[in-house]
């Protein structure tokens, strides 16, 4: 159950800031984030995002040892 919870909130939060970065800006409208189902994303836009969340989230677990990795990418 713990992998569902993880995957889903990696989605989540790579969607999130994969649009931060399209937008160049983190208070954006559902409109906006709307218009960017047009855009052909490039891999290397994905996978660099990806990276980032994968060690923004790793350095903040080893910074916070008691919490569950579920608490973490909440």
């Amino acid at each position: 159950m713990e992998a569902y919870f993880t995957h889903s909130h990696l989605k989540f939060s790579h969607g999130n800031a994969s649009c931060v970065k399209l937008l160049c800006k983190t208070d954006y409208k559902p409109t906006e984030a709307e218009a960017l189902l047009q855009v052909e994303l490039e891999e290397k836009i994905i996978s660099q995002t990806l990276f980032e969340l994968i060690e923004l989230t790793d350095r903040y677990a080893n910074s916070h040892f008691s919490l569950s990795i579920n608490t973490i990418v909440k």
